[in-house]
């Protein structure tokens, strides 16, 4: 909104000023087709409805909040439940929950500057000093328009205020040393040797040798105090981060959601990432084609084809030619090492083998919603996809095979009297896979961090598995882990693509965030390990020949599990035809 401070309704002397702007940004709605001619006339002539004491929001949980929210007011049909003393239990741990909002925002920081320095937050260019003053305003359609104000540039965000953000002006820049001020007259300055990180983004190079390549006078920029006891004045270049993340974190025995993140503030965006994007997901969605694969019979250390694809030209000349994230080709590899080494070539020669209308089947069982594409590049992760989904997708490993029907999130709720009005079970669950499958594929994503791309993962002292993931162009980055009795994913990425900027690997941009969630919370998670089912043996291999041996020679060896069904093949599962995951109750 333009300049809430001189638009605001709870203003007096600008109730009439607000109305006008409404008025206009009504007129331009109706212009583009937004709305039609009787909306916006009756839109108009609607009085100003104004909320003179409004709540104060909660601190923490208001991505879950607004989602609990909206399953009270459409799914339950509660109108206003705000207002009617309700008291609402739900499944959310808040300790977990604020060490998950601290884990996406303190992430968030480092990958911008990681990235580099996005750019000034503003500049002092086209405003007089006198303009804080104003008593002449310009006309714009014949709307008032209130040219913003020194007062208004320099006005921290609310969501970025307990992080001790202030703006300043650019008063000066040398190629070592930045003099800015503030609009109480104070001044300070920011030293290079503080701000190497702050390289421009997409440049090659490794560190800022120079102010004047990102920053001139009269640019305003974001700093926060260098807390020099000596030198008062000094203060340090930051940022606002230009991306977003989403973090969830589940029971997969019970499928209570335990924390929720939709994005680096509620007030900097309502639009919750967790539940209600759908972004490509990348290697995510690998071990559903490589579960799919063990089902049908394979084994971990079965043999596939590493090995150049180049598709027949569709109808309009266009040869796919997926590659590799390297691109480079091992040959014949194994099953296990298509996962531990996210290897897509391999896997869209797997997904030949094994049948995409099968794989589409076995996603839909697994929880997924979300439309896929009938074709082989969805089993290298071109579908999109919400991180919700993909949460209680990966809940299906570590719970022998089955995943709850719906989230639980909301466990009773009960009148101002205190009479329940509604009472919430844990749901029934559906088994997706048989329990043998489901303990190999564990073992595989435990691979993942001990010897692939989730290494980083190690640090956490538990039985893990887990897979990263990137998208296309490196726009969308992703990591799910899971414990036995914890699975927790994350996002992070640009809401649009008007920023052109590599993120890197999920591994770089989302697993941090995954590390320090889970290690802020280990303490409160009870030791446990994932458990075992019968028809599962682990057999001395020749990683050679990738074949099971008897020879005494332990070099070039390790224990793999193989699958012999026959001893279980009684064991029924409602794949490929489980009934979807119920995204509300």
């Amino acid at each position: 909104p333009r300049s809430p401070r001189l638009y605001s309704p709870h203003i007096t002397k600008n109730k009439e000023r607000s109305i006008q702007r409404r008025n206009y940004v009504l007129l331009r709605m109706y212009e583009n087709a937004f709305i039609t001619e009787d909306e916006y006339l009756n839109a108009i002539e609607e009085p100003l409805a104004i909320i003179e004491n409004p709540p104060t929001r909660q601190r923490f949980a208001e991505y879950f909040l607004d989602y609990a929210l909206k399953y009270i007011t459409e799914d339950l049909a509660i109108e206003a439940p705000q207002n009617r003393g309700l008291k609402v239990y739900t499944t959310l741990n808040m300790d977990f929950q604020e060490k998950a909002e601290i884990a996406v925002r303190n992430n968030l920081h480092a990958t911008a500057a990681r990235i580099g320095y996005f750019g000034p937050a503003g500049r002092l260019t086209d405003i007089d000093n006198n303009t804080a003053n104003l008593t002449e305003y310009m006309e714009e359609d014949g709307v008032v328009y209130v040219p913003p104000t020194v007062d208004d540039l320099l006005e921290v965000p609310s969501y970025l205020r307990h992080n001790e953000f202030k703006k300043a002006i650019v008063s000066k820049v040398d190629s070592s040393e930045l003099a800015i001020a503030f609009q109480d007259n104070t001044t300070g300055k920011v030293k290079l040797s503080t701000s190497l990180w702050a390289k421009p983004i997409n440049s090659k190079e490794k560190r800022l040798d120079d102010f004047k390549k990102i920053l001139k006078e009269k640019d305003i920029i974001y700093v926060v105090s260098a807390n020099n006891k000596k030198e008062k004045d000094q203060y340090l270049l930051v940022q606002d981060p230009p991306m977003e993340a989403a973090l969830l974190a589940v029971d997969p025995q019970s499928g209570a959601i335990l924390a929720m993140v939709g994005g680096y503030s509620f007030e900097k965006s309502m639009f919750n990432r967790a539940t209600q994007a759908k972004r490509q997901v990348g290697s995510i969605f690998k071990p559903i084609v490589y579960s799919v694969a063990l089902e049908e019979g394979l084994q971990p250390m079965s043999k596939i084809l590493d090995a150049p694809i180049i598709s027949q030209p569709d109808e309009n000349g266009m040869i796919w030619r997926p590659k590799n994230i390297v691109d480079e080709y091992r040959g014949e590899t194994t099953l296990k090492e298509g996962v531990t080494k996210s290897i897509n070539v391999a896997t869209i020669r797997l997904s030949e083998k094994v049948g995409i209308k099968k794989i589409l089947a076995y996603a839909k069982s697994f929880g997924i919603t979300s439309e896929l594409a009938n074709d082989f590049s969805i089993t290298i992760g071109s579908g999109s996809i919400s991180l919700l989904e993909i949460v209680y997708a990966y809940s299906v490993f570590p719970n022998m095979g089955s995943r709850c029907i719906t989230p639980y999130f909301i466990t009773k709720i009960e009148d101002s009297d205190g009479s329940v009005l509604y009472e919430f079970a844990p749901p029934e669950h559906v088994q997706v896979l048989k329990p043998y499958t489901a303990q190999v594929m564990t073992d595989i994503l435990m691979n993942v961090v001990q010897n692939g791309t989730a290494s980083r993962a190690k640090v956490i002292q538990r039985p893990i598995g887990a897979k990263t993931g990137t998208s296309n162009k490196y726009r969308d980055t992703w990591f799910v882990g899971f414990l036995p009795n914890l699975a927790v994913g994350v996002w992070t990425g640009f809401d649009d693509f008007s920023v052109d900027v590599n993120l890197g690997t999920g591994a770089q941009s989302s697993l941090p965030t995954w590390v320090e969630f889970v290690g802020s919370i280990a303490g409160d998670i009870p030791p446990a390990v994932f458990p075992v089912t019968k028809g599962v043996r682990y057999l001395k291999v020749d990683n050679k020949k990738w074949e099971p041996t008897n020879d005494a020679v332990w070099e070039n060896t390790s224990f793999e599990p193989y699958i012999e069904a026959a001893e279980v093949d009684n064991i029924t599962t409602a794949a490929p035809n489980a009934p979807p995951l119920a995204l509300n109750r």
